[in-house]
Formats: structure tokens, sequence, C-alpha cells
């Protein structure tokens, strides 16, 4: 699933890789090209807003923006990252490495200072393939506790592929792979929770998050089932919905009428990871508040890593260039190689 005569290429600047889809010499009718992403290595928030690598914005093949960044509802909302709700420790307070309040039982939301980041310490790997198909980075990150512990020792690697500029007969569309392999180095047992864990419902947000364009809320969610409620949506396992999407109308781009997008999100790659198994994600999703998806991996059932053991996230993102359906998203996926 590649357009001919198009070309991936990237490039750093300011703490921040950048992906851009380019034709086969590099040109663009004099645009350069269009940006399909930025990859924010050194985020300069808050720390009550749990900094970490994440990218922003993810745009289609035209250039319309899919992400959403800080927006006023959750300021610690940051396009599509990887991120852990409610980590608690044999020893010691629980840390957020979320952002924003921390749910406490009984007692609801509450701005403790107990938040922690993650910390981008180099790539092992950056590349783009010979045939510009591909971009490739391979990274190493630190989980720190708000107090400046190491929790975790993360290897991630994104992969960029599939980008198609799209036809009379089909939109444009590109891929992105995303593995997360956390060790808990913290010398103690970790377990990984969320607020449904605590007792609160529907709010099992963890992993990997991809906060979507304000015009989007409201809209239908996608499955393999059709359009969906959203309550419908929350909670349903990988084994049996192993996508979700939301659509929407572009925004601060024009467009023809009926144009927009769509983001996808696929669970649970690891059987594409040698030697990893990863564990079971159900899907957080809301559409009605703002459009987000998370698979997570403590959506109901914490997560328990004992010291030196591993915690693997393996998920893909489409991003397409046009409102499609369910239908539409499923054949755009099967296109896609390595898709479940």
């Amino acid at each position: 699933m590649e357009s001919r005569g198009a070309r991936l290429e990237m490039h750093q600047e300011n703490g921040q890789v950048v992906v851009v889809l380019t034709t086969e010499d590099g040109d663009d009718s004099g645009a350069g090209g269009i940006e399909l992403l930025r990859y924010v290595l050194d985020d300069p928030s808050d720390p009550w807003e749990s900094p970490k690598p994440h990218l922003h914005p993810l745009r289609t093949t035209s250039g319309a923006v899919v992400t959403d960044h800080r927006p006023d509802d959750h300021r610690w909302h940051k396009g599509l990252a990887v991120t852990l709700t409610h980590v608690t420790p044999e020893r010691g307070a629980p840390q957020n490495f979320w952002g924003g309040n921390t749910y406490v039982p009984d007692q609801g939301y509450l701005p403790l200072e107990e938040v922690g980041s993650v910390r981008h310490l180099g790539f092992e790997h950056a590349a783009v393939t010979a045939d510009g198909q591909r971009v490739e980075l391979d990274q190493k990150l630190q989980w720190l506790t708000h107090g400046g512990a190491e929790w975790f020792l993360e290897r991630r690697s994104l992969v960029v592929h599939s980008a198609d500029r799209g036809a009379p007969d089909r939109p444009g569309t590109w891929a992105l792979d995303l593995v997360s392999d956390l060790l808990n180095t913290s010398g103690q047992e970790l377990r990984i929770g969320s607020p449904t864990t605590l007792g609160r419902p529907a709010a099992g947000y963890c992993g990997l998050f991809w906060r979507g364009p304000r015009s989007w809320t409201g809209r239908p969610v996608l499955s393999p089932a059709g359009e969906v409620a959203e309550d419908v949506a929350m909670g349903s396992p990988s084994e049996t919905t192993p996508w979700l999407a939301l659509s929407g109308p572009r925004d601060g781009v024009d467009g023809e009428e009926g144009s927009g997008g769509t983001v996808a999100l696929v669970a649970d790659l690891s059987a594409d990871v040698p030697g990893r198994a990863g564990a079971r994600t159900d899907w957080f999703v809301r559409s009605a508040e703002f459009p987000g998806i998370a698979p997570s991996p403590a959506f109901s059932t914490e997560v328990v890593l004992a010291p030196g053991e591993h915690l693997l996230l393996a998920h893909r993102v489409l991003v397409a260039d046009a409102q499609l359906t369910a239908e539409q998203v499923a054949d755009a996926l099967a296109a896609l190689p390595g898709t479940p």
C-alpha cells in the first residue's frame, strides 16, 4: 500500500523529529512536502502535566491535523503518547504518569504532587530506508517518579510506513507502528492500574493514548461491528474488537465539502515482536465529551510487574485523509502489512 513517486523523509529540529511525505524528486509543487508528524522529544510542560515525548501534530496526507495538544479541558493530553495512569509500588507513594489530578478512591481527583515524567535518553537507530518507504526509530527512555527515581527503562520503536497519497477511488493514508517495551527497574513490585481499577467506572485509561481534534467531538465510534455507541465500545476487549476508530471534519484547513480525516488504533501487534507477549488490552474511548482512544492494558485489572519483568505495548495507528465508514476502515487496515 504505497504511492508511486512518493517518499518519506526525516529530519531533526529543535528537539523534534519531523517526518515529511514528499515526491520522488523531493519537491511537492514548491511546498516542500506534507509534514505527517512531529515527535516532540523534550516536553517543556509543567511537571504536573507529566512531561513526556509525544507526537503532535499528526496530519493526513493533505495536511489536515488529526491530534489535539494541551486542550483547555485536559492540559496533559498531548497528541499521541505512551502513558501509565496509576503505578503503585510495594513501598512508597503511587505515581501518576498520565498527568493532571490523580484519582483517589472515595475522594475523587486530587492535585497530588506524585506525578512522574518520561525522559528521552537517545536514539539507538534513526533512519529512512533507501527506497524512502519507511522511517524507523529505535529509542531509549527513562520513566522517573516525582522524586527522580527510575521505575522503568523503556525501549521504544516507531515505524512510519505505507504512505499512499491516494487516488480518485481511495483516500490518502499512512500508518505508524509503535512498540513500547517497559522494563521494571525499580527494584520492587509495581502494580499498574487506572481509575477503574481503583473504583471509578468507565475510566480505564492507560497505555497509548490518542487525543483527537475538537471538531470530532460527538462523532460515532467505528469498530469491526460498524458504528457503535461509546458505552458499547468502552471496555470492550481487543480479542473481539481488534480496532476502534473515530473520524470527523477538517479543522483549520480548507477542503471539499464532506472532507475530513479518520484515525484508527489497532491493539495487540505483539505477535509480530519476537520473544515478547503483550498484556491483554481493553478499549477506553471517549466521543461525547472529547475524541480520544486508548487500548488500555489496565482497564479493569491491574498489571503486576516483578523487578526485572517487562510490559509490552505494541499498537498500530492508521491515518486516513477522508471520513471513512467502518467498512472502509476495515479495508484500509486489511491492506496494511501485518495487521491481524
